[in-house]
């Protein structure tokens, strides 16, 4: 989801392997932008089962990239095997940004009494950072 935090958990599973120190790294990212944590391993304490988790380095952007692929090779003693998985990025409505003046605190607009009117009394830049909205 495009809201998720860095460090919030994107996948967790299971592996099995009689090595008891199997290492599960990602292969390959596309786009590879960095976007997830090295993967984090850790024994579930039967059966030679271990469970990975993958975690965001960064925040998802759905209007810049909205589906990663993911390689994840489990390598030990006795070889490598790889798997592909994919992040599908669900967009969230984001607000829309007014130009940096009406962001800061306190920031006021005056209007003197007894002008005529119709009066322009600030004319805001903003922009909506979601495709296809539209402000009113």
């Amino acid at each position: 989801m495009e809201s998720a935090r860095p460090r919030s958990l994107v996948v967790e599973f299971r592996v099995q392997s009689a090595d008891p120190l199997p290492i599960v790294e990602i292969a390959s990212l596309t786009p590879d932008i960095g976007t997830f944590e090295t993967p984090i391993i850790n024994p579930a304490n039967t059966s030679n089962i271990f469970v990975v988790q993958i975690v965001l380095k960064d925040s998802l952007d759905y209007e810049a990239v909205r589906l990663h692929s993911v390689r994840l090779a489990l390598v030990t003693a006795a070889g490598r095997v790889e798997q592909t998985f994919h992040v599908q990025v669900i967009d969230v409505n984001e607000p829309p940004q007014c130009q940096p003046l009406f962001q800061l605190p306190g920031a006021e607009v005056q209007v003197p009494e007894g002008l005529p009117v119709p009066l322009l009394v600030y004319n805001a830049v903003a922009l909506d950072p979601d495709e296809n909205d539209t402000l009113s």
